[in-house]
């Protein structure tokens, strides 16, 4: 559920940012955003590395709990929200959510356990595997079809933004993937802790 919100944050961050501010303005809110951005592979590996090394790895999601119930509380009484126009409901692409969410989340689950398990051998992997290549179905049939689609792949079309994305998804994989991949060499490998960990990346 945390991963699912979160991932939204992003975009949703984006697309308020240039809807808030004038275009003379945008020019540094989107470097402001991509800086807090990219703390979070700079800093959570860290962070994460003292907090399951002093207590367990359970607190690395229990910890949001006291500071989200702040944000929500003070988020409700100080942000002026516009009334919702429940209607839109009724255009909302609720197939093509549902595919998505499988669709990647199955993914993610047969590419983590797939290579210690034999890949469709393991009874779970190939039900994912199962889930997975039926969520992309899903998904890619609402894209291209809904009325309102949850992701607007003709967006794709355009050249700049084409190539905008492809340079945001290699720097994506430079970021989070030397985070996933620096601690599993060095816990597995190297025999570091979640401590000794979190201060290599830090570096």
């Amino acid at each position: 559920i945390q991963g699912f919100i979160g991932g939204g944050m992003i975009p949703s961050v984006f697309a308020a940012a240039f809807t808030i501010f004038p275009p003379s303005r945008r020019a540094m809110v989107s470097p402001m955003i991509g800086l807090v951005a990219t703390l979070a592979p700079t800093i959570g590996p860290t962070v994460g590395g003292y907090i399951s090394h002093a207590t367990s790895w359970h607190w690395l999601f229990l910890i949001n709990v006291v500071p989200g119930i702040l944000v929500t509380a003070a988020a409700w009484s100080l942000i002026d929200f516009d009334k919702p126009n429940l209607s839109l409901f009724r255009k909302f692409d609720w197939w093509g959510l549902a595919g998505m969410a499988a669709f990647l989340g199955s993914l993610e689950y047969v590419l983590e356990e797939g290579p210690n398990n034999d890949w469709l051998q393991d009874q779970a992997v190939f039900i994912c595997a199962t889930l997975m290549t039926a969520g992309a179905v899903l998904f890619f049939w609402r894209a291209f079809t809904a009325e309102e689609p949850i992701v607007d792949l003709k967006a794709f079309t355009n050249v700049n933004f084409a190539f905008g994305s492809l340079f945001s998804f290699v720097i994506g994989i430079g970021l989070y993937g030397l985070t996933y991949l620096y601690p599993v060499y060095l816990g597995r490998i190297r025999g570091y802790d979640s401590l000794m960990i979190g201060e290599a990346l830090f570096v």
